[in-house]
């Protein structure tokens, strides 16, 4: 396995493994277990007859709260890390005090059970979070000291299991506006960033071709970026799609079918970057739109340097980014649509 931490969760349930067993894990680059069998998730968890359970902490909000608390309560805890909690449902009694050991790695699990405690505010702010705008970094940011947060993967966790009005302070994902609006209050506010078309495109492009990512978590469209030569892949229908995220993503339908080239969508668009309620900038001044979310979220200011993640290195990367060059007119072309929502963005702020 390419990832240690990864490597780490595996290891230890091998020894505790039994010939009849039933392994559900993350969808990854796990090894064919030596016994029993292994079952991937990946928007949506269901225990069902599983006997192992390998949790992402990132994904706790793809597993229903009652069985997340079932899995606390009833299951043995064998194993913690900063990514994974490993659980038995029939585990050795060695293990019974299990969790006061990986009480450090478990509590964000904990504090997932009790954000309905930590919830400060009247309201909730929700974060749109388009792909490769610098969100990773924001969320880092804005969301570290606020303990009554959710972040949702997909779109299909969020649907199977969306938050409650008296939840949580904070929630972000790669969710579609449309989608978080469906299950918002007429008090609670959305904010979120934008980034110039073309970047943002080639920083897609570029993470779908680090050789280190595992392709099996990739969506369709990233998996054909990594896959096709690039001028392959402006040719399908999803190279339009892709070079127009951000407008989907914010003047998209629920039904997440839109021509990008709608009137619609541009005036749905619009209108969300217009209400005074709503918080979105270009990410130029990405150290304002965190400041100014910490203030709508009633956070102090952040006096640490902001820590930039899951950024490409350009120079490892030297032939994908003259492969995405040489396309740069057609890139223009697919991206029209956006350009033009960024550019209003823009000379607005």
């Amino acid at each position: 396995m390419l990832d240690p931490v990864w490597q780490a969760a595996w290891d230890s349930l091998l020894p505790q493994l039994k010939p009849d067993d039933r392994i559900l894990a993350p969808i990854g680059d796990w090894p064919t277990p030596p016994v029993g069998t292994l079952r991937h998730y990946t928007d949506r968890i269901e225990v069902q007859n599983a006997s192992v359970v390998i949790l992402h902490k990132g994904r706790l909000n793809a597993l229903p709260r009652e069985a997340l608390v079932r899995l606390c309560n009833e299951w043995q805890i064998v194993f913690a890390n900063e990514v994974f909690v490993c659980f038995l449902r029939d585990g050795p009694r060695r293990f019974i005090n299990s969790l006061r050991r990986h009480s450090r790695h478990f509590l964000p699990v904990r504090h997932h059970l009790r954000t309905r405690h930590f919830k400060r505010l009247g309201n909730t702010i929700f974060f749109v979070h388009i792909p490769k705008t610098a969100g990773t970094t924001v969320w880092n940011a804005i969301g570290h000291t606020v303990r009554a947060k959710a972040y949702y993967d997909s779109t299909a966790s969020f649907r199977a299991n969306p938050p409650s009005d008296d939840q949580f302070d904070l929630v972000g994902g790669h969710i579609p506006l449309a989608t978080f609006q469906m299950h918002a209050s007429p008090q609670d506010r959305f904010i979120g960033l934008l980034r110039d078309p073309v970047l943002r495109f080639r920083a897609a492009f570029l993470h779908s071709r680090r050789p280190h990512e595992d392709p099996k978590t990739f969506t369709p469209t990233m998996r054909l970026m990594r896959e096709l030569p690039f001028k392959e892949f402006l040719a399908h229908p999803d190279a339009r799609q892709e070079a127009n995220l951000q407008l989907l993503m914010l003047g998209g339908s629920p039904g997440n079918d839109d021509d990008p080239t709608g009137r619609d969508v541009f005036v749905r668009a619009c209108r969300a970057l217009d209400s005074p309620r709503n918080l979105f900038m270009t990410t130029d001044p990405v150290a304002k739109f965190i400041a100014d979310s910490r203030i709508i979220l009633q956070t102090r200011p952040s006096t640490m340097p902001t820590q930039h993640l899951n950024v490409s290195d350009l120079d490892a990367q030297a032939d994908d980014l003259a492969e995405f060059a040489a396309c740069l007119l057609q890139i223009r072309a697919l991206a029209a649509p956006e350009l033009v929502l960024y550019e209003r963005l823009r000379a607005h702020s």
